[in-house]
């Protein structure tokens, strides 16, 4: 994960940790699955991650989620004793964790299907760009809000891009484990840099049907009452995408 992305989160993290870590529960309360909405609020931070069986399993690799619901205390103490063996890999950044995916379109046999679609995962990236007040509405503001205006609306950043998605899965990647204080590692051998590098380079094909479909998908989601932020076409043809300090290091 390069340089300014971390100095990035290190930046969020100090004007807004503590209200991001409130979200991250609350929003799993209010997700679409079913199992999740009595998920704790009050659990100390230290105790989620891979401790908590609501943290662990929206943590858990999409690709292992069967085998994490047949046995979750056990798949959970595999990870925090180390994997080994034939697991040994099992958090590695292609892994792509559950939270990421829309589990109403995932295909055990797909691991694009359903990646990046999530609902949960929609309304914190909306809190974390465009407000909290933005995170549950179908399309976004048309305007900033009053107060202090979120990263997107300060910064005049008003399009979704695949190292801003890669960014906010860093970010509540982090929040929903048990690290107390920020770090790209976490148990298991989980490495941030290795997930946000492969986040990114799943837009790497700019004429790739699932690309073009997931980012004009996240640009309505998000931006759809703002004027002439819909181009109508596949985002990624044309020019690559911006990192946050790129965009604004052009202005």
């Amino acid at each position: 994960m390069p340089t300014h992305i971390t100095a990035r989160v290190n930046a969020v993290r100090g004007d807004d940790g503590g209200a991001l870590h409130d979200r991250v529960i609350s929003y799993l309360r209010d997700s679409r699955i079913e199992d999740f909405k009595d998920a704790l609020q009050e659990l100390p931070k230290f105790l989620w991650g891979w401790c908590d069986g609501y943290t662990a399993r929206m943590l858990c690799p999409q690709k292992y989620l069967l085998r994490f619901d047949d046995n979750a205390l056990e798949f959970c103490q595999m990870v925090l004793a180390g994997p080994e063996g034939d697991d040994k890999f099992i958090l590695q950044g292609g892994n792509f964790p559950s939270f990421l995916y829309d589990q109403n379109l995932a295909d055990p046999e797909d691991s694009l299907k359903g990646l990046l679609w999530s609902p949960y995962f929609l309304t914190y990236y909306k809190s974390l760009w465009t407000g909290p007040s933005s995170a549950r509405l179908p399309t976004g503001h048309n305007e900033k809000t009053s107060g202090c205006p979120p990263i997107a609306w300060a910064n005049s950043f008003l399009k979704v891009t695949p190292r801003t998605l890669a960014y906010t899965t860093v970010q509540v990647q982090y929040e929903l484990t048990s690290r107390t204080a920020w770090s790209t590692v976490d148990v298991g051998g989980f490495d941030s840099h290795e997930l946000y590098e492969e986040l990114v380079g799943l837009f790497s094909d700019k004429e790739s049907e699932w690309c073009c479909e997931t980012l004009v998908w996240w640009q309505k989601q998000v931006f759809t009452n703002v004027p002439d932020t819909q181009s109508g076409g596949c985002p990624i043809r044309g020019s690559g995408p911006m990192a946050v300090a790129e965009e604004l290091h052009a202005r």
